[in-house]
């Protein structure tokens, strides 16, 4: 039983961890603490260059007009708003020309989370028996706790960054 849950607990993690990279690159630290702090940040201050590369990145990713970007970029009196995991993440969610919707890697997300429930039980009671196993269920709860974590911010920001660019004033 084991043959086949192994692959499948290393196999995830490694989509786990390969989804969650983005994170640990020299801007997303930087955004999170701004995203958790509050506060505007001032018009010569490096952090307001930070977060327009970020925004002028996923704009051009998903290909947003210019009026799309600035209201996006308008979000910035507004930190706690700023759909600071799509930033860091564009892959998760496509354009579709008039909203964002789940992308293939935010589909693959699901699966890796689902996966994870199925994979979960057999891990531990395989694992009951053999000290040397207990390796395969920390890696599904550390696999599910990165899933989680991307998904639950990927769907608020998704909700809210088509809040915002399909609102018509």
């Amino acid at each position: 039983m084991m043959t086949l849950l192994a692959p499948a607990t290393v196999a995830i993690f490694v989509y786990m961890l390969l989804l969650w990279l983005p994170e640990l690159q020299d801007n997303a630290p930087v955004l999170r603490r701004w995203n958790r702090d509050g506060s505007a940040p001032d018009e010569s201050h490096a952090l307001n260059s930070l977060i327009r590369n970020a925004v002028s990145n996923f704009a051009t990713r998903h290909n947003l007009s210019a009026t799309q970007s600035a209201q996006i970029l308008g979000m910035l009196e507004r930190p706690d708003m700023m759909p600071v995991t799509l930033l860091i993440h564009p892959g998760l969610v496509h354009w579709d020309g008039s909203r964002f919707v789940r992308g293939s890697a935010f589909k693959l997300l699901l699966a890796g989370i689902a996966g994870l429930g199925l994979i979960f039980p057999p891990t531990v009671g395989a694992a009951m028996g053999e000290t040397s196993l207990w390796i395969f269920p920390l890696i599904n709860i550390v696999s599910f706790a990165m899933g989680w974590f991307l998904l639950k911010n990927a769907l608020s920001d998704t909700s809210l960054i088509n809040l915002v660019l399909t609102t018509r004033d």
